[in-house]
């Protein structure tokens, strides 16, 4: 499935010109709960995961993004959802899976820009997730088009899951 976003007001035409970022982003289950990224500088939580790097399948992506980012290794990867957004000066391309950790969490491998916001792992069950989504209070200037996204890819990899 490929769900579209348009900013308000976006045409397609406006942005042809670009050229999407792409990455790939987990549901991460983790025994009976979700693994999620919760940043303090911002008192935001994202999904784990990241950028896609040239000539990189989103899967190995996926797998190299989570492993640096929460510790885990990843397994039963199941490709649910893909979020494309359209901004006036950006389009992304989000490849959603739904996957389970494998193994014990090992020491994370964060960039500079991780370690300054604060990132740390967390774990939520499902009704937090969609609660945090939907109406958590962040100071992050876009924090509403990430939640978006995130319910979003939560949510269809979940009924991806039911089906």
């Amino acid at each position: 499935m490929i769900i579209n976003i348009f900013e308000a007001n976006l045409e397609p035409e406006d942005i042809k010109h670009l050229t999407p970022r792409k990455g790939a982003r987990a549901i991460l289950k983790h025994h009976d709960q979700f693994v999620l990224i919760y940043h303090d500088e911002w008192n935001l939580y994202t999904l784990p995961g990241g950028g896609i790097e040239t000539n990189e399948d989103p899967l190995a992506a996926l797998k190299r993004e989570i492993k640096e980012e929460t510790g885990f290794s990843i397994k039963n990867c199941l490709p649910t959802v893909t979020l494309k957004e359209h901004f006036f000066d950006s389009i992304w391309e989000h490849h959603f899976f739904l996957c389970e950790t494998t193994g014990e969490q090992t020491p994370l491998t964060l960039t500079k820009e991780e370690r300054a916001s604060g990132h740390r792992v967390v774990f939520k069950t499902a009704a937090e997730v969609l609660d945090l989504f939907t109406s958590h209070k962040t100071d992050h200037l876009h924090h509403e088009a990430i939640y978006q996204r995130e319910f979003l890819g939560f949510i269809h990899s979940l009924e991806t899951r039911d089906s």
